[in-house]
């Protein structure tokens, strides 16, 4: 092993992977002699592997590179022709003189525009029956206006709950309806808010020449007058909310003194079930009453 340890010292001169692996070979031969157990076919083994590694570092010889040829010389590039001179462009045709014009043709006198459709007026102008609701906002698809009218067999019962018991000689009803919304499933609308509406009545043909009011009954029992004026056949009157309404007239202007002319109605919102038929009831009555003093009264003349 001595013999080749100088080459150790001189691995950095050959290709790496000869000087690999001798210092492999030589490192196995060297664990090889110190190991005691060691056999010796294994010793044999480590020493031939060790001497071939050693010979091929010793018969290494480093190649010379080959003297490159120097390159050939470029030929000389051919001298370009000399450009053929160009001929002398033709001298160009004189233009013609341009056709005059025709003059043009008047333009057609536009026709009138047609007149634009007036803009739908959406779902807040309701119709039915005698009665048309117009609403300051417009409602839903689904909401529809209904209206219930009540004969004279139903009035007689609504007098025990008018406080202001002369109402029915001074007053009588023309008509009493119950305006109020519905939606898709027939169900009664209330609204979150007050809405302003302008409802309208039809005066009928019996009705004309007479001293026309409306009221409303509140659930109090105060007879209440509500500003309203005729327009056409009907006669029209603001609120803020769905109710009992009536129509009444009288011989003479003489508002009771518990009524209170043009007073505002306060927004109560559609009344449950309970108080209204309460009110109807009241209604009922007071017209029955008051039908019966006019037939007394045409029988006695």
């Amino acid at each position: 092993m001595n013999k080749y340890a100088y080459l150790l010292n001189e691995l950095a001169n050959y290709p790496k992977d000869m000087a690999d692996a001798f210092k492999q070979a030589y490192t196995k031969a060297e664990q090889v002699n110190k190991d005691s157990e060691a056999m010796q076919a294994e010793a044999d083994a480590a020493k031939n592997a060790l001497v071939m590694a050693a010979q091929k570092l010793e018969t290494y010889e480093e190649p010379n590179p080959d003297d490159p040829d120097k390159p050939d010389q470029p030929e000389k590039p051919d001298q370009p022709n000399k450009p053929d001179q160009p001929n002398n462009p033709d001298k160009p045709d004189q233009p013609n003189n341009p056709d005059q014009p025709n003059n043009p043709d008047k333009p057609d006198q536009p026709n009138n525009p047609d007149e634009p459709s007036k803009p739908d007026q959406g779902n807040n102008a309701l119709v039915k029956d005698d009665v048309t609701v117009e609403t300051d906002v417009v409602l839903d698809d689904d909401i529809k206006l209904a209206v219930k009218h009540f004969d004279q067999e139903m009035l007689k019962q609504l007098g025990v709950e008018i406080k202001d018991k002369t109402f029915l000689k001074k007053y009588n009803f023309e008509k009493l309806i119950d305006i109020y919304f519905v939606n898709g499933k027939d169900e009664r609308v209330e609204f979150n808010h007050p809405i302003q509406m302008v409802m309208s009545i039809k005066i009928e043909k019996e009705m004309l020449g007479k001293d026309l009011r409306v009221v409303y009954i509140s659930d109090s029992g105060d007879v209440r007058f509500i500003p309203s004026w005729f327009e056409n056949d009907t006669i029209k009157f603001k609120t803020t909310h769905n109710s009992y309404y009536a129509v009444v007239s009288t011989a003479a202007t003489v508002p009771g003194e518990s009524i209170k002319p043009n007073s505002p109605i306060k927004n109560t919102g559609t009344k449950t079930e309970q108080n209204g038929t309460a009110i109807l009831w009241t209604m009922l009555l007071l017209v029955g009453s008051a039908v019966y003093v006019t037939r007394k009264r045409q029988e006695n003349n």
